[in-house]
């Protein structure tokens, strides 16, 4: 199995899209299409897919050319702190787990947050996600505090809206 790590396209809304039904927000393709024109040009932030079959496979060896993986990533600055790398969001295909496929995009991550100069990586997890709090703590991350997340819906009171930003967890 043939992986390679790139940086995502537009074209990629569809299977962006599904992967991220994997983590159980509901985004349509035209939204994740969306989202990515305002992420893609932008310095301070790389979405980077793995793709199965990718670029360098002869044709017949593998299956056809797909997503398996993304991982978005965000230079952040704060007055509190110094500069970081936040990573906004990481899947693997749950057929493809445990491949190696979410190192190896948490590692392009890292070097990355090397490149613009930041020390620290850090991202936050779902309290239910143990197997996925036991993936990043392999990799040397460490659970440095645990809090609420508040969110307010700022054309009236719509509690659907804000319902889109929690996960289905199963």
């Amino acid at each position: 199995m043939s992986i390679s790590i790139r940086l995502a396209r537009l074209s990629d809304a569809n299977q962006i899209a599904a992967l991220t039904a994997q983590l159980g927000y509901d985004v349509g393709a035209p939204a994740a299409a969306e989202r990515l024109g305002r992420i893609l040009p932008r310095g301070d932030q790389r979405f980077w897919v793995a793709e199965l079959g990718g670029e360098g496979d002869r044709a017949g060896d593998h299956e056809p050319p797909g997503l398996v993986g993304w991982l978005h990533a965000i230079v952040t600055n704060h007055v509190e702190s110094e500069s970081h790398v936040h990573i906004a969001g990481l899947v693997v295909d749950s057929e493809h787990r445990g491949t190696g496929i979410g190192t190896r995009l948490l590692e392009q991550a890292e070097r990355w947050a090397s490149e613009e100069g930041c020390l620290v990586v850090q991202l936050n997890s779902t309290t239910t996600r143990l197997a996925t709090h036991r993936f990043y703590e392999r990799r040397g991350y460490t659970n440095i505090k645990t809090q609420y997340s508040f969110g307010k819906y700022l054309r009236g009171p719509d509690q659907e809206k804000l319902r889109k930003m929690i996960p289905r967890v199963d």
